[in-house]
């Protein structure tokens, strides 16, 4: 039996095809193990099965599936990343800002930064009442409450590392405008250190206090955020120059490195940071129950303290976000007993008797809790 050649030539496109999707997928099963992961914490989609209930979206799915698994996805990502770091001083992601001395900043908070998203009358007076209706609950039950919020990385560095095209207003903060509305217009107790931290980086110039891949502050910036809030409470850490510090390059979280660097694809080569292991701030000895900077699932329900000699000898609930994890440690050896759930998880009141309640944000997030 003869072949033609229209035959000859539709069967040899089909192999070829053939061979076109299926190398690529036989080479990634053989080297799978020589694909890092560029981001870690990215959970690749299941290869999907085609059901009645899914057969439209079903090309979309497998599009997901083929997009996760391709091989050399992570090289492929990472390589982007550093030739648009190293070759042209830009990021591959549209999240991250690339500024000087190999600072990064997250895109989104530069709205903040260059004061141009400033609150509506009725958004300051909706936000005001809000907290305020948050603070008579809390005094309901016989409890205080603090509301503290951490600077944003560029409202502390901006002015030093951001790109020079990146300008700011003359004029007051989005946050500046509402604490100050707040504190006009209620007897709730607002901590922003924001003028605390611009000081100390002034003063201690050798030291940062946000880590440089990462959005967060560091151990030394958690230390003196959680220095400028016990400060309200008539309780006094240390100063800067009072304390042992020592410098090393741990991310804040453990479970999820440097996020700029993740964002750009660049987890495993953006590794090298500034953070410091903070002592001889207290003479306490602090029993801790979970551990939000090893444990994720620490960090996104709870963790427990108690001190052996609290200056302040009554309960707190710190509820935070992640911003609040480094804060934790020397806010608890300050207090009997710190009970830290994070922002989202319930918080039985009942069960758990506090006499103080501070409710932990940073600033880029504030309006969206």
């Amino acid at each position: 039996m003869r072949i033609g050649k229209k035959d000859f030539r539709e069967k040899s496109w089909l192999i070829m095809f053939g061979i076109m999707f299926l190398t690529p997928l036989i080479i990634f099963s053989v080297v799978k193990k020589l694909n890092g992961n560029y981001s870690k914490n990215q959970k690749n989609a299941d290869f999907p099965k085609v059901s009645l209930k899914n057969y439209i979206e079903y090309p979309k799915l497998f599009e997901q599936w083929f997009e996760d698994t391709l091989p050399y996805k992570d090289v492929l990502i990472r390589t982007n990343g550093e030739i648009a770091l190293w070759g042209f001083g830009e990021s591959a992601s549209e999240n991250v800002i690339v500024g000087k001395e190999g600072w990064l900043f997250y895109a989104e908070t530069m709205s903040d930064y260059k004061r141009i998203n400033l609150y509506t009358q009725k958004e300051l007076e909706e936000i005001c009442e809000k907290q305020k209706q948050q603070q008579e609950y809390y005094q309901s039950k016989g409890i205080e409450y603090i509301l503290f919020v951490a600077p944003n990385k560029a409202s502390i560095y901006g002015e030093d590392y951001l790109p020079n095209y990146i300008y700011k207003a003359d004029s007051i903060s989005r946050l500046e405008q509402l604490v100050q509305y707040i504190k006009r217009n209620s007897n709730i107790t607002v901590v922003f250190p924001e003028e605390e931290l611009l000081s100390i980086k002034e003063k201690y110039p050798e030291y940062s206090l946000y880590m440089h891949s990462d959005t967060h502050w560091n151990n030394l910036g958690g230390y003196c955020g959680a220095k400028s809030l016990l400060k309200e409470l008539d309780i006094k850490l240390p100063e800067i120059d009072e304390i042992d510090i020592e410098k090393n390059a741990n991310p804040v979280f453990t479970w999820n490195g440097w996020d700029l660097a993740n964002m750009m694809g660049l987890a495993g080569v953006l590794e090298k940071d500034t953070n410091f292991e903070i002592s001889g701030y207290t003479d306490s000895i602090v029993a801790w129950e979970g551990d939000t900077v090893n444990s994720y699932d620490s960090f996104v329900t709870y963790c427990r303290t108690k001190s052996s000699n609290p200056v302040d000898k009554r309960k707190l609930i710190f509820i935070r976000d992640s911003f609040g994890t480094p804060m934790l440690p020397f806010i608890a050896s300050q207090f009997r007993e710190v009970y830290s759930p994070y922002v989202s998880f319930e918080v039985n009141l009942e069960e758990e008797q506090p006499d103080l309640v501070i409710y932990e944000l940073v600033e880029r997030n504030f309006e969206t809790k």
